[in-house]
């Protein structure tokens, strides 16, 4: 193929993954990061929150991420190549903006669907959560979550 179809392929992905929900673009993650280091499913899903976690602070996304960046910063970067990979693809980016639109832990979620809890770990299902934050702020947890990335990004 040539480089100018390759490059046009990987703009119409580029612009898909920015139309997803959060969780298939995470999906997609792992999907990049099992085609390249072929580990099992624990592992992809602890190098994914790796990658992330490294998007994050190198791009101070505060919003996301400001109580978690001093403990993170100079952290390493171990899958270069597939970091670089995976934010070529725009999927980091794509994973945040999706994220303020339907605000979730898609990262527990997943960890849920992949059975990758041990013994003890139960973590609490999003209906029951989203019930108890309509019962203790109403029916606006956007505007909730807007106005904590107000207080934060001051």
């Amino acid at each position: 193929m040539s480089k100018e179809l390759l490059q046009l392929m990987k703009l119409v992905k580029v612009s898909r993954y920015r139309e997803c929900p959060p969780k298939k673009i995470l999906y997609e993650m792992l999907h990049e990061i099992e085609t390249t280091l072929h580990y099992g499913v624990y592992r992809n899903w602890e190098i994914l929150v790796e990658l992330l976690a490294n998007w994050i602070v190198k791009n101070q996304d505060l919003s996301l991420g400001a109580c978690a960046c001093k403990p993170f910063d100079g952290l390493e970067l171990r899958y270069a190549d597939l970091y670089n990979h995976i934010n070529d693809l725009d999927l980091f980016n794509a994973y945040t903006i999706a994220i303020r639109e339907q605000p979730w832990d898609w990262i527990g979620e997943i960890f849920l669907e992949q059975e990758l809890m041990g013994p003890g770990q139960n973590l609490t299902p999003k209906a029951i959560v989203d019930l108890m934050i309509k019962m203790t702020f109403g029916e606006e947890p956007k505007k909730l979550t807007t106005q904590l990335d107000t207080l934060m990004l001051h």
